[in-house]
């Protein structure tokens, strides 16, 4: 179905059958979508298909405006070039409160042509929650930071995407110095 909803406008014009049942297949794929963030809504903000243009083909969204806002951070050249699955940068809401990554996976037709693909809107701050709390006997706190130093989670969520660790002091500075240097 979902191939069907990616479809080219010029297959499947000329007659409202093949019209109606484009849209037959969407809305298809859009109550799976809706299914599958009902069931994830911790981890998922937004699930939605693209066509090779980056045109939202289907959608299922808690909130239409993050859409919007994740379509801007998309790089569905990269996902064409690669034909992999893709990984954005984190990213803060439009809101400033919460940090997601999208994560983006080709859709391949039977003929092994990519013809869209699946992007998820990764809620970080809910899925790093456990991993960043601080256990009642300790006196610090957790963080993951991303290539740059950059913090994209923390128990503080004022540091999240604010905060840079390469600039805290000197052995943060020269420990991600070295790993930037050493990434492969």
């Amino acid at each position: 179905d979902i191939e069907s909803v990616l479809a080219p406008k010029d297959a499947i014009t000329g007659t409202e059958e093949a019209e109606g049942n484009q849209q037959g297949h969407r809305e298809k794929v859009e109550h799976y979508l809706n299914h599958a963030l009902e069931g994830n809504k911790e981890l998922y903000s937004s699930i939605f298909v693209t066509d090779l243009n980056g045109s939202i083909a289907a959608s299922a969204s808690l909130d239409n405006s993050e859409i919007e806002h994740a379509m801007k951070m998309i790089n569905i050249d990269e996902i064409k070039a690669s034909q992999k699955q893709w990984i954005s940068d984190a990213y803060l809401s439009m809101d400033d409160k919460t940090a997601f990554v999208l994560v983006g996976t080709p859709v391949v037709s039977e003929e092994g042509n990519m013809v869209g693909a699946v992007i998820q809107v990764v809620n970080l701050n809910n899925l790093t929650t456990k991993i960043v709390s601080r256990s009642s006997d300790a006196n610090y706190a957790y963080s993951i930071f991303n290539k740059d130093g950059i913090i994209i989670s923390h128990e503080n969520k004022d540091y999240v995407l604010k905060l840079d660790l390469s600039k805290e002091n000197e052995s943060l500075e020269k420990l991600i110095g070295e790993m930037k240097v050493n990434k492969k």
